[in-house]
């Protein structure tokens, strides 16, 4: 699928690496950890995956959630799993309950590889399936330490030719440290650790583009472990095709009093 690449950064650029295998990303502030394992899945396994997820989300089974007493919407769509329906996961003021696991084939047997691989018994928080629709959504700078989250692990499924960057960048105690920017391939999982979001703040930037088009369209699995709450799903069902952006000013074929072939001024135009 492509190479997936670590950028450090202190002001300006100092390097660039490529990841061709499991890395350990040094100079990370105190004792935070992030390791990055390109092609953990195939890129068949990648489209099975991503075309379950989509299904889920054309269905309009996905939920937005709302911020700020629901004047601000969250940017993407969220779905959680779990083998729990008492499982929760929040955030701020957003709170999502989980959905069984065969809400979306195949997640299960990722998740349960994905435990085996880094050593965690179960998921307590779940499993969340995130897609960004296009390049008109992201997330913004923020840490994953809202309930006692020891491990969080992530998988792309989908990104485009060129990987959105994943931002990260040392909270202000930590200021003076390296930042990083991750252009991750389909198929890469990265995991971090609970001190790395007490030192660092990351974030999935918005894409310059417009439209209804799918570019800078992103899916993910994010798998946390911490501190289980039970709690009430706060979000709203909504399909995918909803959230695509329409610029109902383009106009396509003829246009009154225009000839095709004849030269205009920009005046007249």
């Amino acid at each position: 699928p492509g190479d997936t690449m670590v950028t450090t950064i202190n002001n300006k650029t100092i390097g660039t690496k490529t990841i061709v295998a499991e890395t350990k990303v040094n100079s990370l502030v105190g004792d935070s950890e992030l390791t990055i394992i390109p092609n953990f899945l195939s890129r068949d396994e990648c489209r099975t995956l991503s075309s379950n997820v989509l299904a889920c989300a054309e269905a309009g089974t996905m939920r937005q959630y709302g911020r700020k007493g629901g004047t601000f919407q969250e940017p993407r769509l969220h779905i959680l799993l779990g083998n729990n329906k008492n499982m929760g996961y929040s955030y701020k003021d957003v709170h999502m309950a989980a959905h069984s696991f065969n809400t979306i084939p195949g997640v299960k047997p990722l998740a349960d590889r994905v435990a085996k691989k880094l050593g965690v018994d179960r998921w307590r928080l779940g499993v969340d399936a995130i897609v960004y629709g296009s390049g008109n959504d992201g997330i913004g700078w923020h840490r994953d330490n809202s309930q006692g989250e020891t491990i969080v692990a992530c998988i792309v499924l989908l990104t485009t030719r060129k990987p959105r960057p994943l931002l990260i960048k040392p909270t202000p105690v930590n200021d003076g440290h390296h930042s990083y920017k991750l252009q991750m391939h389909e198929g890469t999982l990265y995991y971090n650790n609970q001190a790395f979001h007490h030192n660092y703040f990351h974030r999935v930037p918005k894409l310059k583009t417009s439209g209804s088009s799918a570019l800078g369209r992103r899916i993910v699995l994010v798998f946390r472990d911490g501190n289980e709450v039970r709690t009430v799903d706060n979000g709203h069902a909504v399909p995918l095709s909803s959230r695509m952006h329409f610029r109902d000013t383009i106009k396509y074929g003829p246009i009154e009093g225009i000839e095709e072939g004849r030269c205009y001024t920009r005046r007249a135009l």
